[in-house]
């Protein structure tokens, strides 16, 4: 193969990668999941797996999130907590999933000292800081 050719593989390689990407990126968002960037890399954040089904039954929002977030392996969307949450007992109908995710970022807004933003829609919690006095 001549140096040409090798480049016109190349390029037909990366438009086949992108179009691979926002067929993940799709079927990310479907299954309420985030993407975000991981050391330079691109990977879908999931809930995590240890729910308990009445884990959350007697928490409130704040705690029950605070939990999801501390235990998952990146940033999360707010329906996606919402979700685990309902996952692991929090008291909420899978039709009300919708108005939970919204409560739970407007919780989550009005509470920088435990969430932070890191991105669109992407809530982790926030890193505690220790004091060195």
């Amino acid at each position: 193969m001549n140096p040409s050719a090798h480049r016109a593989f190349l390029e037909e390689v990366d438009r086949d990668i992108a179009r691979l990407q926002a067929v993940r990126d799709y079927h990310a968002s479907k299954m309420g999941v985030s993407k975000h960037e991981d050391n330079g890399q691109n990977s879908v954040s999931t809930v995590p797996s240890n729910t308990s089904p009445g884990r959350f039954k007697s928490s409130g929002q704040r705690d029950a999130a605070y939990a999801i977030l501390s235990e998952a392996k990146g940033a999360l969307k707010s329906k996606a907590i919402a979700v685990a949450m309902v996952a692991n007992g929090y008291p909420s109908k899978p039709e009300k999933l919708g108005k939970l995710a919204n409560a739970l970022y407007t919780m989550m807004k009005r509470n920088p000292g435990q969430f932070k933003k890191v991105g669109t829609g992407l809530w982790t919690v926030k890193a505690q800081e220790s004091d060195a006095t």
